[in-house]
């Protein structure tokens, strides 16, 4: 009887079969965490307001407006936001909300940090940024490969 390269009961072909299928399986939950990690912007105008309960500060009018969005995507998703103006906790964003905060113009420092279950451990992200008197200026909240973040947008 010619012999057969792999016998059944030698247990070869079965360990073989299982290391692929857990690579592929590795591969797999890979590709999906990566496509998972980026965010999708929302407008403005599109996003839903964040509640009265979850803006704290910077209500009154003054010289400049910041139109802040934060995007919608499942990572991080459950997950709520806290928005600091100049070091004021200014408000608490869920996915895909927006709000509108009003601030002197002038050089200003925003941070994101998350809240909650999401909180302990999370990065507090701080981003400068520079208002002219009576200008709109439009932000996203976002998260990436590397965490939270807030950006200047276009949109």
């Amino acid at each position: 009887m010619p012999e057969q390269p792999f016998s059944v009961g030698d247990g070869v072909p079965g360990k073989a079969i299982e290391r692929i299928t857990m690579r592929i399986s590795t591969y797999l939950l890979l590709l999906v965490t990566l496509a998972g990690c980026a965010t999708t912007p929302v407008t403005f105008t599109n996003a839903q307001p964040v509640p009265n309960d979850r803006v704290y500060a910077h209500q009154d009018e003054a010289e400049s407006t910041l139109l802040v969005t934060r995007d919608n995507g499942f990572v991080g998703g459950g997950c709520k936001l806290d928005l600091f103006i100049d070091g004021e906790r200014s408000a608490t964003f869920g996915a895909g909300e927006s709000a509108a905060f009003y601030v002197p113009a002038g050089d200003r420092i925003l941070a994101v940090k998350a809240v909650g279950i999401c909180g302990p451990g999370s990065p507090y992200t701080e981003q400068a940024i520079s208002v002219s008197k009576g200008k709109k200026l439009r932000l996203r909240i976002f998260i990436g490969a590397g965490g939270y973040g807030i950006t200047q947008t276009t949109i």
